[in-house]
């Protein structure tokens, strides 16, 4: 049974970040990949390609799909707002805190 566990390395340890589905002692093989969190520019250089390649009508097309689906992620909780299809999103905020 093969699964992904993650893990924090200190002090020469590996240890789980949640307890894995196996039985004490049981010997396994450790493939060490690297974690790294992406920067706010990282994920602001992602987010400006969404529309590269993509003709006006067809990121119209997907907006007007995008508004429809799901009108909550243009507003704040409890604001009272509505988003209409003369409305094209030209700006994304991040927030890397957590």
């Amino acid at each position: 049974m093969k699964h992904i566990v993650k893990a924090i390395y200190e002090n020469g340890v590996f240890k789980p970040v949640t307890a894995p589905e196996i039985p004490q002692g049981q010997q396994v093989r450790l493939e060490i990949e690297p974690l790294t969190e992406p920067s706010a520019e990282d994920i602001l250089k992602l987010a400006a390609q969404v529309y590269q390649g993509l003709s006006e009508q067809d990121i119209d097309e997907i907006e007007a799909i995008a508004r429809h689906r799901s009108p909550h992620f243009f507003i704040s909780p409890g604001e009272n707002a509505t988003v209409d299809s003369s409305t094209r999103i030209t700006s994304i905020y991040l927030s890397t805190s957590q």
